[in-house]
C-alpha cells in the first residue's frame, strides 16, 4: 500500500513534485488536476481522518498545489523553475560522470605506473642476478685456471726433477740456453730479445754476439727453453743450445763469448 508523502510547509511548496504529489502527468489538464484532487481530498481531509496528525497539513498543500497548477502563469512559472532544476540536475550528472571518467583514468595510470615500476624492479633484479651469475662463472673460471696452472707448474717441476736426476746418472745436463738467430737489418737489442721471449718464461743471462744477429738467451727452466725452442717465432730463428756447448759455456765467462 502506498503511503503518503510527507507534509510540507506552504512557503516549501515551490521545492516539491507538485505533479508527482497529485500522481498526474507534467502535461495533464485542468480536468485531470480536479479529478487527482477529488480523489485526494476524499483520502486526506480531517474530518474523514482524525487519527492521522498529518492530515490538516496535507490537505492544506492539496489546496494549494491544485490551484498553483490550475492558474496557468503559475503553473508555467513553476514549469520553467522545474526545466532549470532538470538541466542543472543534468549538469550535475554529467559532472560526475566527467569526475568518475577521471577519476577511473587516474585509477588506470596509477595502475600502469605500478606496474611499469614493477616491470622495472623485474627487469633490475633479472639483471642483477645474471651480473651475480657471471661474476660466479668468472670466479669458477679463475679458479680453474690458477689449479690448471698450479698442475703444469707441478707437472715441470716434475719433470726438471727427473732431468736433474737423468744429470746425475750421466745422462747429461737439462738444457736452459737457446741459440736465437735473425736478420742483422732488424737491429735487434737485448731488450727487444727479452721483450720476445719473455712469454715462453723466465729468462736469465743474455748475450748478444759482436757480430749481430745472434745471442745465446738461458732460461730459468729447461721446460720454458724447450718451449720457446718448440714454438719459435715468426722473426727468430730459436734452437736449443746442445749439451756439449752448455758444457762448455758454464766452463767459460758467458760474457767472453762472440760466437
Amino acid at each position: 500500500k502506498k503511503m503518503p508523502p510527507k507534509a510540507l510547509s506552504i512557503e516549501d511548496i515551490q521545492d516539491e513534485d507538485l505533479y508527482g504529489f497529485l500522481d498526474i502527468d507534467e502535461k495533464a489538464d485542468n480536468k485531470k488536476i480536479d479529478s487527482a484532487y477529488r480523489k485526494l481530498a476524499r483520502k486526506w481531509h480531517p474530518d474523514k481522518n482524525p487519527d492521522n496528525r498529518d492530515a490538516p497539513e496535507l490537505f492544506r498543500k492539496l489546496v494549494k498545489v491544485a490551484e498553483l497548477l490550475k492558474d496557468k502563469e503559475a503553473r508555467a512559472a513553476y514549469d520553467q523553475l522545474r526545466r532549470g532544476r532538470r538541466l542543472q540536475k543534468e549538469r550535475l550528472d554529467n559532472l560526475n560522470v566527467e569526475r568518475r571518467k577521471l577519476r577511473e583514468d587516474l585509477e588506470r595510470r596509477e595502475a600502469a605506473y605500478t606496474d611499469s615500476v614493477m616491470t622495472e624492479r623485474q627487469a633490475r633484479e633479472s639483471l642483477a642476478a645474471k651480473i651475480r651469475r657471471l661474476q660466479e662463472e668468472g670466479a669458477q673460471l679463475v679458479r680453474a685456471t690458477e689449479q690448471k696452472l698450479r698442475d703444469e707448474w707441478a707437472q715441470t717441476m716434475a719433470q726438471e726433477a727427473t732431468s736433474a736426476a737423468d744429470c746425475g746418472n750421466g745422462a747429461g745436463p737439462a738444457v736452459h740456453a737457446v741459440k736465437v738467430r735473425w736478420e742483422k737489418s732488424m737491429g735487434l737489442t737485448e731488450d727487444d730479445i727479452r721483450q720476445r721471449l719473455s712469454k715462453f718464461g723466465a729468462l736469465g743471462v743474455v748475450v748478444m754476439s759482436r757480430k749481430g744477429g745472434r745471442a745465446l738467451v738461458e732460461f730459468d727452466s729447461p721446460s720454458s727453453a724447450r718451449l720457446a725452442a718448440d714454438a719459435g717465432s715468426p722473426d727468430l730463428a730459436i734452437t736449443l743450445q746442445s749439451p756439449e756447448k752448455q758444457r762448455r759455456q758454464e766452463r767459460e765467462q758467458q760474457s767472453q763469448l762472440g760466437y
